[in-house]
C-alpha cells in the first residue's frame, strides 16, 4: 500500500506505452486501496484522459483553451489568463500537501521546474533510450532533471544504462519492468476475434504494432514482408500492422511502397483496433521491428497469448524479455535475417508453440502487476 500522498505527472494521455503503464499503475493503486487520493497533473491531454478520471483527480497543466489563437488580442488575453491559472494551480497543489512528485517520462522537465519551489522529493520514471533523449534536447534534459530528482526508475536495464551514460549515478536508479494485469486478461480466447484482420481460419498472420513513426520500423516491416512473400511457397502469409495512422503523406508513402512491391494481398496497416488483445490472440507471431525501444510492452502482451517475438539485437529492453527462450533475436536492422526467422517459425509449429508457451510463463512469473508494481510502491515509500 502506498503510504505517501503523490502528485503524478504524465506528459500526455495518448494510447501509447508510458501513459498506458501509468494508467495501469494508478488503477492498481485505486483498486488495491479505495482510500487512495493522489492527483494527476496532465502536461498535455489525450484520449486516455477520461480513463484516468475514473481512478484519480485530474488537473491540466496547460489547458487547451488557453492556446486558441483567433487573433493577436485573444492570444494576449489567453496568455494573461494562463498566468493566473498557473498561480491558482500552484496554490491548489500546495493545499493538497503532497509528500512526493512522480513524473512519468523524462520530458516533463518544464513541469518539474515549475514545481521546484515546493521542495518536494521527485521520482522520475524513465521510459526512454538515447534517441528520445536526443529528440527532446539531448543530455541537458537529463542533466537538469538529475539536479532536481531524488531517484529514477528505469523500465529496463537498457534504460538504466542510458541514464548512467548521461551522468546519473547508479545509486539513484532502480529497474522495475513494465507489467500486465495478468488475471484480467485471462479470458476466453475463443471469443476473442479481430474483425479488422478479416482472416480465414488457417491464415498465418505476422503482426506488427505501434505508432507509425520511423523509430517503430514500419518501413522495415514492409521490407521483411517483401522478402518473405517473394520466397517460393510463402505468398499466403499475411502481415498486419495495428496502431494509430500517421499523417496523410506518410500513409500515402506506405501505400506506394506496398504497391511498388505488389503486396496489396499480403500487407495491411489497419489502424487502431477496439480490442488489441484480440489482435494478439489471432496473430501467429509478433514482428518487433523497432529500431530502439526502452522495453517493448507489446512483446509481453503478445506473449500472454503464447505468441513468440522476433526482434533486432541492440534495440533496447525488448531483448531482455525475448532472450533465447521467448522468440528469435536477429542482428540489428538485418531485415533478411528477420525474414528468415519468420520463415523458420512458419515452418516449425513445434518451435513456435514452445517459444510461445515459455513466453507466457515468463510474463506470468516475472511481468504480472502483482510482481512488479509492489516494487514500484516500495521504491516510492522508501523516499
Amino acid at each position: 500500500m502506498l503510504n505517501k500522498k503523490v502528485l503524478f505527472i504524465t506528459h500526455n494521455c495518448s494510447r501509447t506505452g508510458a501513459p498506458i503503464a501509468l494508467l495501469r499503475f494508478i488503477k492498481f493503486l485505486k483498486l488495491s486501496d479505495p482510500s487512495f487520493d493522489g492527483v494527476l497533473l496532465l502536461r498535455n491531454s489525450g484520449p486516455l484522459k477520461d480513463e484516468f478520471k475514473k481512478y484519480i483527480k485530474v488537473i491540466e497543466f496547460l489547458p487547451e483553451k488557453f492556446y486558441i489563437k483567433k487573433n493577436i488580442f485573444s492570444f494576449i488575453i489567453n496568455r494573461i489568463k494562463l498566468k493566473f491559472y498557473k498561480k491558482a494551480m500552484l496554490k491548489l497543489i500546495i493545499e493538497e500537501k503532497f509528500d512526493l512528485v512522480y513524473s512519468n517520462t523524462i520530458v516533463n522537465l518544464n513541469v518539474l521546474e515549475f514545481l521546484e519551489p515546493l521542495k518536494l522529493n521527485i521520482i522520475v520514471h524513465f521510459h526512454e533510450l538515447q534517441n528520445t533523449v536526443d529528440h527532446y534536447g539531448g543530455n541537458i534534459i537529463v542533466e537538469k532533471t538529475n539536479k532536481i530528482a531524488k531517484h529514477f526508475i528505469a523500465v529496463s536495464k537498457a534504460s538504466a544504462a542510458c541514464l548512467t551514460e548521461n551522468g546519473v549515478c547508479k545509486e539513484k536508479i532502480s529497474v522495475v519492468y513494465n507489467s500486465l494485469d495478468v488475471n484480467s486478461i485471462f479470458i476466453d480466447t475463443k471469443k476473442l476475434n479481430c474483425p479488422s484482420l478479416n482472416k480465414s481460419i488457417n491464415t498465418f498472420v505476422v503482426g506488427g504494432c505501434g505508432s507509425i513513426i520511423h523509430l517503430k520500423g514500419y518501413d522495415l516491416f514492409i521490407e521483411v514482408a517483401n522478402i518473405v512473400i517473394n520466397q517460393k511457397g510463402y505468398n499466403d502469409i499475411k502481415f498486419f500492422w495495428v496502431g494509430h495512422h500517421a499523417s496523410k503523406e506518410v500513409m500515402q508513402a506506405i501505400g506506394q511502397k506496398i504497391s511498388m512491391y505488389n503486396l496489396y494481398e499480403n500487407v495491411s496497416f489497419i489502424g487502431q483496433v477496439s480490442e488489441p488483445y484480440a489482435f494478439f490472440n489471432e496473430i501467429d507471431l509478433l514482428l518487433f521491428t523497432s529500431r530502439s525501444e526502452s522495453f517493448g510492452l507489446t512483446a509481453i502482451e503478445a506473449a500472454l497469448f503464447e505468441k513468440p517475438t522476433i526482434c533486432f539485437d541492440n534495440s533496447g529492453g525488448v531483448i531482455e524479455f525475448v532472450d533465447s527462450d521467448c522468440g528469435i533475436i536477429v542482428p540489428q536492422l538485418d531485415v533478411r535475417a528477420m525474414a528468415e526467422a519468420v520463415i523458420q517459425l512458419y515452418n516449425s509449429s513445434n518451435e513456435r508453440t514452445e517459444l510461445g508457451i515459455k513466453a507466457k510463463k515468463k510474463v506470468v512469473e516475472n511481468h504480472s502487476q502483482v510482481i512488479q508494481l509492489p516494487k514500484l510502491i516500495n521504491t516510492i515509500n522508501s523516499l
